[in-house]
């Protein structure tokens, strides 16, 4: 009898673990790392976002759903007629925008937090994924595209409206950077944050006649002629500077090889003036005397040499050859 109670038992374990087991197959969700499981009904005042790991959803009186938590890269056209610019100048943009719904990764701000009323950024988090399931859950990535787009097209449009043409196409940062703080609130009415914006091309938009006016064209031609004329201009002024330099250096060389050369013939040449006597207009000579011993000889090639007056004659010159 013993026997028989202790195989009863036995059975109602086994069963049980078969149940418990069973129960675990079926009614575990596990929430893979790109999305987020969100379960309603029994047991749940508010929806619980689970995202990253498992959950148990029993069945009939709970719904598990999933939303995506990876980033989503959105392709932002205007329309081929363009956006019109502060002078009311058509553009086409095209531009990359990557978003995703709120993490406990996300950057937020104690201004955010603020805003918003909460108190902790975990708080604040929870908020924005609640918003997220309200409006995107059991959507479909394309179909959340589809919403967002719509909202970045109409922010890209403002900012377009407040910029010229020049700012629009030499300060794509500052642009990007104004669409994306202006589009922020919306987003994150909708649990959506912006990660990136990036414009990638701007261009003359398409009138109703199927034609581009041209603009954007011309400001590229104009930019592109001042660009090849600097880059002219900045090569003539190297050439310059290389060709001076390069005189200046063949002068020195110069100068030096003539020093070099004296020193080696051991001539130094020293100048003095002298007056000859008799001569009808009075003229000065040049006389060149050398402290060689050939400076006899270069003397005596003169005819009547005069005495030279003290004050003319060179100090570094021989007493000798002044004296003649």
């Amino acid at each position: 009898m013993d026997l028989v109670k202790v195989l009863i038992i036995m059975g109602i374990v086994l069963v049980a673990l078969v149940l418990v087991g069973l129960l675990i197959t079926f009614c575990y969700v596990k929430a893979i790392p790109t999305e987020a499981v969100v379960v309603t009904g029994a047991g749940h005042k508010e929806p619980k976002f689970v995202a990253g790991k498992g959950v148990l959803v029993l069945p009939f009186i709970q719904r598990a759903d999933r939303i995506t938590m990876k980033t989503m890269k959105l392709d932002v056209k205007t329309p081929e007629s363009g956006v019109k610019t502060e002078e009311g100048v058509p553009l086409w943009i095209d531009s990359v925008v990557t978003i995703r719904v709120f993490q406990d990764v996300s950057e937020v701000t104690n201004e955010d937090i603020e805003k918003s009323d909460c108190k902790t950024k975990d708080e604040y988090i929870r908020l924005r994924q609640k918003s997220a399931m309200a409006n995107f859950l059991g959507s479909t990535e394309s179909e959340i595209n589809n919403k967002v787009n719509d909202v970045l097209q109409g922010n890209l449009r403002e900012i377009v409206a407040e910029m010229t043409v020049m700012g629009v196409l030499t300060k794509r940062k500052e642009f990007a950077d104004r669409v994306k703080e202006n589009a922020k609130p919306d987003l994150e009415k909708m649990g959506l944050e912006i990660v990136t914006f990036n414009v990638q091309a701007v261009e003359d938009a398409i009138d109703g006649c199927g034609k581009k006016h041209g603009v954007v064209e011309a400001i590229g031609a104009e930019r592109e002629a001042q660009i090849t004329k600097e880059a002219e201009i900045a090569k003539a002024n190297a050439k310059r500077d290389i060709d001076i330099a390069k005189a200046e250096a063949e002068r020195v060389a110069a100068e030096q090889q003539a020093i070099n050369e004296t020193k080696k013939a051991g001539l130094y040449l020293q100048t003095c003036f002298f007056h000859e006597k008799g001569h009808p207009e009075g003229w000065p000579y040049l006389y060149v005397a050398y402290t060689t011993p050939w400076a006899i000889m270069a003397s005596a090639t003169f005819r009547k040499p005069a005495m030279l007056a003290p004050a003319t004659r060179s100090p570094s010159m021989p007493y000798s050859l002044a004296a003649l």
